[in-house]
């Protein structure tokens, strides 16, 4: 027995270089590429940048120059000149002639867009001796736009060639991560080609070439020498021979020039020293193209490993992921790390806390940024000071000897120099991580964080206002099982109440000891209070704490923050409301709830007019000034000087300071409202006058700013927006349930046009089945008698390329013309292109589908189809149970005026199965976004294919419904099984 080819060889380069001599050659990898061509696939090369994929592609060029079957033609995109779409297919056309000589077609056409290019690559394998591989390397040189151009004009020079063309036309192309989206997505404009990835050399490898390396260079190394060099750059292809140059040329002139272990450390920290080498420079720009790439380095920079399990990455078709693609790791037995000594440390050394901040923070990561920051800050204090440390990776913070003096500063740290971007981009982070948020618990949680992270005030207490009950409540810390804190407002005494009323902070105490209290108030209003006790001992009374006016910076943000979150948060309850909404009244009330916390007022009423439009009552009222009594005697004509009224009539804010100003002068001295500030704001949406909102603020409380007034106006259109979507809640659900009747309508006319049964001639057995996405959808199947003799069954199988009631109406149309085609006899081919111009002439929609399109003889076995850009069908043969695809290219239907398909011919002996399928089979995805994919599919035939039709589909259904779960289904499922008894 003859032994195997080895999958890989030592090779000199053919070309001078100054520190390479020798490179792996993959010869395995060149087997697959070659084997792929000979299949009639096109390829798709991918790779870490310098992973010498131009190599691999001249080593297939070889291959298949000895071959004979094949004309390799490699074009260097660097050579093209992509000024615009005209200039770029015009000199990949030039340069493609070129290669081909003299039998190269006439460039007298013009070769400017996709589609002309794509006329001259038909061309080019029509007049060519042999049939042609184009190689195409470097796609990164490539804006992305004619990148995606390039791959479209491949894809239908491919599937679109001649049926009788004597030659094929395949392409290779290299690129990487950037290609994987392009070539490997279901989606994507040339995901007919195989994936073959470019991998890292091997322990072994790198071993071998490390030695050979050092022989051709006319050196020695000792073993731990050769050891060293793999561990700084083992897997790479570009830093082991430039160790291995840079370590000979060390020794070169000692009497026995001999490479050690200590000579490549050195070496290689030198190299490191001059910054990171090209390689681990490739992988950065890439890793920071992605914070989820960043985040999982981080992690690894941490642990020194990392589990796929809990990576953030997402593998691609392909298997690998923008991680393994950088080239700076390795997956090995289910975890990542690190590639090589060299690229740790080049990492270690580029993603300090700095610049980890700042690529989390652009990007918007923010509770991503406080979790890296927060283990890298070790909080103490001098004088008051908290002082941030930063922790270079991996993170190993000494710890602090204890404070004799509350929080007084022990020492400067070495590495305190770092620490002044530390706290500033951790309070970033958390305010911005405020903003955030959707609730007010959690943006109060990560304001307790902020001041215990950044200032070391762990004990800290937050205080919220509730001004419609004019009290404090602690929030924080917050016990759910102890009662709850409460501040009287109205205290004149209370510290916290008058700090809170002032807006402004208090330090109170003895220079033994003192408290701090901080009004937590942004630029409109105060939200509540900030208390610290103990905040310093021993301090000198006529100076204040140095880190204090860092700290009132940072609440101010906070408070910003918060009054942001309390705001959205109101817009959103009304929303969330008005949706939820069993009953009017209890909904209004919510609302002005909300309202009232979010704008930090002390009462709100909500008035109504009727529906003939003649009076105002009060609709609901929140706050401890609106009574029942206030609420029965609030029912007042819309013609009358009240001013609710007199805003709603006259379509304008008002504001009432002093109540003689008032009509409802009575009502005003009864309830004390003499002593707030009203504001009534109109109520109108789609053109229909609905209310008055009126707004109650203590005199003095809140600054009535520009911003403010018109937060106050927003709340009123958004409260205006809520009544009346309430008005026509009734009038909504009635619509819907109307709208769900026709949806089952369309649906059971939709089922009705499907064949009501499987045809059961003798001989043979059918089973199909459909599942749409969503309640219609675009998929389908028929069976159709034809004309004989002899006795023929058509089978077709469609998929729209759309879902919903547009796919639903297009597929209608589509099966009625192509039903009415097949009727007339025509061959499969002849059939679909026949219906193409029908359906572009009878549809307006920019819709198409994919078909195939089976005829069967009953009586002999003998079938026939053609494919218009479908899923190939699956043939499985009793005889030795193989499975096979039924491989031919077409085009889609109803998109182009003139498409050109084929018949081809096959025959089903007794105990074959044909399995038509479209994409939502292959492409149904599961709860962690996995795809069902075609080798389940496969497995799922072979195991049932010996059983009846109907068992083989109902184990496919089962599987399919087994592995989804719970998933919502993304596309439609069909599937027919063909069985020949």
């Amino acid at each position: 027995m003859a032994n195997a080819p080895l999958p890989w060889r030592l090779a000199p380069y053919e070309e001078a270089s100054l520190f390479k001599k020798v490179r792996v050659r993959d010869d395995g990898r060149v087997r697959t590429i070659v084997r792929h061509l000979m299949n009639d696939e096109c390829v798709v090369l991918l790779g870490p940048p310098m992973s010498e994929k131009s190599y691999l592609l001249a080593d297939v060029v070889d291959a298949l120059q000895q071959g004979g079957r094949f004309r390799p033609l490699r074009v260097d995109l660097w050579r093209t000149r992509s000024n615009d779409e005209a200039a770029f297919f015009t000199s990949l056309a030039g340069l493609i002639a070129a290669e081909l000589g003299g039998t190269a077609p006439s460039l007298a056409e013009e070769t400017t867009d996709m589609r002309s290019f794509q006329s001259f690559l038909a061309r080019c394998a029509n007049g060519a001796n042999h049939s042609i591989a184009l190689l195409i390397d470097h796609l990164q040189a490539l804006p992305h736009d004619l990148v995606h151009g390039l791959l479209v004009a491949l894809r239908a020079a491919y599937m679109e060639r001649e049926a009788d063309a004597p030659h094929s036309l395949v392409a290779v192309v290299t690129g990487g991560i950037n290609l994987v989206g392009l070539s490997a997505g279901p989606t994507s404009p040339f995901n007919i080609a195989k994936p073959v990835i470019a991998m890292p050399l091997t322990p072994d490898q790198s071993c071998a070439l490390a030695e050979a390396s050092i022989k051709a260079l006319g050196c020695s190394a000792s073993p731990h020498g050769i050891d060293a060099i793999v561990n700084w750059g083992g897997g790479d292809r570009y830093l082991i021979p430039r160790l291995c140059a840079e370590s000979a040329s060390l020794v070169r002139h000692h009497r026995s020039p001999h490479v050690t272990s200590a000579v490549v450390n050195r070496v290689a920290c030198s190299l490191l020293e001059q910054g990171p080498p090209p390689p681990v420079r490739a992988a950065i720009r890439m890793i920071e193209e992605d914070p989820d790439t960043v985040l999982d380095v981080l992690h690894m920079l941490d642990h020194g490993a990392l589990q796929r399990s809990r990576s953030r990455q997402m593998p691609t078709r392909t298997g690998t992921d923008r991680l393994q693609l950088s080239g700076a790791v390795q997956l090995m037995g289910g975890a990542y790390t690190f590639m090589n000594e060299a690229h740790r440390q080049g990492l270690v050394a580029h993603f300090t806390t700095d610049r980890v901040g700042h690529i989390l923070r652009i990007a918007g990561r923010w509770n991503e940024a406080i979790e890296y920051l927060a283990p890298r800050m070790q909080l103490s204090g001098v004088s008051g000071q908290a002082a941030a440390v930063y922790a270079p990776e991996p993170v190993r913070v000494a710890s602090a000897p204890p404070a004799s003096n509350g929080r007084q500063f022990i020492g400067p740290s070495p590495s305190a120099a770092q620490a002044a971007p530390a706290r500033p981009q951790l309070l970033e982070a958390i305010v911005q991580s405020i903003y955030a948020t959707d609730s007010a618990e959690q943006a109060y949680r990560l304001l307790a964080d902020g001041l215990r992270l950044g200032f070391g005030l762990a004990d800290a207490e937050i205080y919220s206002a509730f001004p419609a009950a004019s009290r404090l409540q602690r929030v924080h810390p917050c016990d759910d099982d102890a009662p709850p804190v409460f501040v009287d407002l109205r205290d004149p005494g209370c510290v916290e109440a008058q700090t809170f009323n002032l807006g402004n902070y208090a330090l109170r105490g003895s220079a033994v000891e003192a408290r701090l209290v901080v009004a937590l108030a942004s630029s409109n209003r105060t939200l509540g209070v900030v208390t610290v006790e103990h905040y310093v001992q021993n301090r000198d009374p006529h100076e204040l704490p140095e880190e204090l006016p860092e700290l009132l910076r940072f609440l101010q943000h906070a408070a910003g923050a918060l009054e942001y979150v309390m705001t959205r948060g109101a817009y959103r309850m009304i929303g969330q409301a008005v949706l939820d909404a069993k009953a009017m009244q209890p909904t209004v009330e919510l609302v002005l709830e909300k309202v009232a916390e979010a704008l930090g007022c002390d009462y709100g009423v909500l008035y109504l007019a009727d529906e003939g439009g003649r009076q105002l009552s009060m609709a609901a009222g929140v706050g401890k000034v609106v009574t029942e009594e206030w609420q029965a005697q609030a029912n007042f004509p819309l013609n009358g000087r009240h001013p609710a009224a007199t805003a709603l009539v006259e379509g304008r804010t008002l504001t009432l300071r002093v109540v003689e100003e008032a009509e409802d002068r009575a009502l005003a001295d009864r309830f004390g409202l003499h002593r707030y500030v009203r504001w009534f704001l109109p109520l109108a949406a789609a053109g229909e006058q609905l209310g008055t909102l009126e707004l109650g603020y203590a005199a003095g409380r809140i600054r009535f700013a520009d911003a403010y007034k018109q937060t106050l106006l927003a709340f009123a259109d958004q409260v205006a927006i809520a009544v009346h979507n309430m008005l026509l809640l009734r009038r909504t659900d009635e619509a819907l349930t109307r709208k769900m009747a026709e949806l089952s309508v369309g649906r059971e006319i939709q089922l009705s046009l499907l064949p009501k049964s499987c045809p059961a001639p003798p001989g043979w057995q059918f089973a199909a089945v459909y599942q749409a996405a969503r309640t219609v959808g675009g998929d389908f199947y028929d069976f159709c008698e034809l004309p004989g003799p002899p006795a023929r069954l058509g089978v077709v199988i469609a998929d729209v390329a759309d879902k919903g009631v547009p796919a639903a109406l297009f597929m209608a149309l589509s099966r009625t013309i192509i039903r009415s085609v097949a009727f007339t006899g025509r061959g499969p081919a002849s059939a679909l292109m026949r219906a193409n111009q029908l359906i572009l002439a009878d549809s307006q929609a920019d819709l198409f589908l994919s078909a195939i399109y089976v005829v069967l003889d009953l009586a002999t076995g003998r079938a026939s189809f053609t494919n218009a850009g479908h899923n190939r069908p699956l043939l499985f043969r009793s005889s030795d149970g193989s499975l096979a695809e039924l491989m031919q290219p077409g085009t889609i239907l109803g998109a182009f005026e003139e498409i050109k398909l084929r018949d081809d011919r096959f025959d089903l002996a007794p105990d074959d199965v044909l399995v038509l399928y479209t994409d939502g089979v292959t492409d149904a995805l599961n709860a962690d976004g996995e795809e069902f994919g075609e080798e389940r599919l496969r497995s799922v035939i072979h195991a049932h294919a010996r059983e009846s039709a109907q068992a083989l589909l109902d184990h496919l259904t089962a599987a399919l419904a087994g592995f989804t779960g719970a998933a919502e289904p993304a596309d439609d499922v069909t599937c027919v099984v063909i069985k020949r008894l």
